[in-house]
């Protein structure tokens, strides 16, 4: 009884020893790859408010505005899925003076988001919107229309680099490397972008409604990271 005990726990010392052996007989990378491209496209946000002593008066001013706006994207050919309006909201404005509020009028407010894809005529477009004297003109965030295929050779590249780094570490240990185990992405970022930040560009107050803006977009890159972990062979 004595050895049928000692010799079923030689055995599964035997089979933890080949499994731990198997399970270390792997090689854990990390892979990086980066697209750079020039953007084609850009998303604005335009704010359309109007304060009036009348609610019925500053309604209508913003929904007149917002309805030229909308000609006007037509008219710069922008398709109807390029355009998101919000819903429009109301209620009493207030400016603080000497410490209190005190209330100016009635508030109306309405905002459009436009994805534009001619950015060479960006300057003329956005000169007539900042024309129909709008509240504020902002938010601008390029893209560019085949960014997926941008992030999906920024991947093959990061598995490209996981594989080399693998084979070279395995070929200075004089090993090889086998099948692959596991393959996982990493912090999956948004594009990064290099230039300059633009937030709110215009706003009514100190808008120069003469000609639009030039922004130059700068360079996006679609960056990703992976981790593989291959098989170890002799």
């Amino acid at each position: 009884m004595r050895k049928m005990v000692a010799g079923a726990l030689i055995a599964c010392a035997l089979f933890l020893n080949v499994s731990c052996s198997e399970k270390a007989r792997t090689i854990k990378v990390f892979g990086s790859g980066e697209v750079t491209y020039i953007p084609d496209i850009v998303t604005m946000t335009v704010n359309v408010k109007n304060v009036k002593p009348v609610l019925r008066d500053a309604i209508a001013n913003t929904n007149a505005t917002s309805k030229k706006l909308l000609e006007l994207c037509k008219k710069y050919s922008v398709s109807d899925e390029d355009v998101k309006t919000s819903f429009a909201q109301s209620g009493r404005e207030y400016e603080w003076k000497n410490g209190s509020e005190v209330f100016v009028g009635f508030r109306s407010e309405q905002s459009v988001q436009i994805t534009f894809r001619e950015l060479g005529r960006m300057e003329e477009f956005t000169g007539e919107i900042l024309a129909l004297q709008v509240y504020s003109l902002g938010d601008l965030k390029y893209s560019h229309s085949k960014k997926n295929k941008f992030e999906s050779e920024a991947n093959m590249l990061a598995l490209d680099d996981a594989k080399s780094a693998a084979e070279k570490m395995a070929e200075r240990m004089g090993v090889g490397i086998g099948d692959v185990l596991y393959i996982s992405d990493v912090d999956a970022d948004e594009p990064v972008f290099y230039g300059t930040e633009y937030g709110l560009v215009a706003q009514n107050k100190s808008l120069n409604r003469s000609s639009g803006f030039v922004v130059a977009p700068g360079i996006l890159s679609s960056e990703k990271k992976v981790v593989v972990v291959f098989e170890l062979k002799k």
